[in-house]
């Protein structure tokens, strides 16, 4: 039973990974040269269709609201009380992304946890630079016009990151779609671990 619930925390893990990368290498900036102009372009959705986004986000989100089953089922099979439902209907973010998974495994939400009937729009990736917790960490990426390399400079990090909008019934902006999962990945995590399930790090 450990090895089954490790196994589908380290498919989170991935599926973090598949939304948030390091490797600029996918991202192929592009020149041109008009009169006395020269012109880069960057696209860092570059090398990925809209279908290719759509289903990375799409595993994210399950991979995260469906820890509530197996979390169910470790508690069943180890005489622990079961609170999966309680932090769906009492922590937003988590009920948000249980919500998403119920939209996208059934198309029309019919019935929300959070009575917002949540909705992801706007699938893109975009490069996030992000320094270190620490005064003095700075992060910036540059363009080499000669070789059209991306490159890195400080101690911070780059990343591309898919993300999107999360609305709401009526269009409002409920916040992007990783900083909702990342808060609901906490707190599933911390669920997880106060069930006795050894969390394996990220």
């Amino acid at each position: 039973m450990q090895a089954k619930l490790d196994l589908r925390i380290r498919q989170l893990h991935e599926a973090i990974g598949q939304v948030r990368t390091a490797d600029l290498a996918a991202v192929h900036p592009r020149a041109s040269i008009v009169g006395d102009l020269y012109y880069v372009r960057v696209n860092f959705s570059d090398g990925a269709s809209d279908a290719q986004l759509a289903n990375n986000v799409s595993l994210f989100v399950a991979n995260i609201a469906c820890l509530k089953d197996h979390l169910k089922a470790w508690c069943k099979a180890h005489n622990k009380p079961f609170h999966g439902d309680t932090l769906i209907d009492s922590n937003r973010d988590v009920g948000i992304i249980h919500d998403l998974w119920n939209r996208d495994k059934h198309f029309h939400l019919k019935k929300s946890r959070t009575r917002l009937f949540p909705e992801i729009r706007n699938v893109s990736r975009a490069a996030r630079l992000s320094t270190q917790a620490q005064t003095g960490s700075w992060v910036a990426m540059t363009l080499d016009p000669r070789t059209g390399q991306l490159r890195t400079h400080g101690d911070g990090k780059v990343e591309l990151v898919i993300d999107a909008d999360v609305v709401d019934s009526t269009g409002a902006r409920l916040g992007g779609l990783i900083e909702i999962a990342e808060r609901a990945i906490a707190e599933w995590e911390i669920a997880l671990a106060a069930a006795g399930v050894a969390v394996p790090p990220r």
